[in-house]
């Protein structure tokens, strides 16, 4: 994480096979925070879901697709 803050790298994202953890650069630190900087639709609990479902739909990736793209569409 101090590497990414160093080149300025304005938001990270990690998943640790379970939860997602969004965190903003605030200063020379990061910060958590719920909602993605880059993306502000999106919080860590529906970047969870999108990888719930890829792993449920894993054989068929063009549903987990549409999925995402409905999601995208009714949350504009």
């Amino acid at each position: 994480m101090p590497i990414f803050a160093r080149v300025g790298v304005p938001e990270v994202w990690r998943y640790d096979g379970s939860s997602l953890r969004i965190s903003k650069l605030q200063c020379d630190d990061y910060v958590s925070t719920d909602r993605s900087l880059s993306f502000p639709i999106l919080t860590s609990r529906v970047l969870e879901d999108f990888l719930a479902k890829s792993q449920e739909w894993e054989e068929d990736r063009p549903r987990l697709v549409r999925f995402i793209r409905d999601w995208v569409n009714a949350n504009r």
